[in-house]
């Protein structure tokens, strides 16, 4: 019988797609602040600088591609 655990725990295959898909989140999540910024809306131009610039999305990005393997061994182990 399931424990509560298991019933909860996501398949092998969405856990496959899970590093993937933050990845994206992220290039999504760029895209939507970038076009914000290039229209002019100033709250978003004002935190964009204020946290660090496009540069920190990149950084992000980099991080989360270099770690990718790392996570998805460690989420299907």
């Amino acid at each position: 019988m399931p424990t509560g655990h298991d019933r909860c725990r996501p398949s092998h295959a969405d856990r496959v797609l899970l590093p993937a898909t933050v990845v994206r989140y992220n290039e999504v999540s760029r895209a939507f602040v970038l076009d914000r910024v290039e229209r002019g809306d100033p709250a978003f131009t004002r935190d964009l600088e204020r946290l660090g610039g496009m540069a920190r999305w990149d950084r992000r990005r980099a991080w989360l591609i270099e770690r990718e393997p790392l996570f998805l061994r460690a989420l299907t182990e």
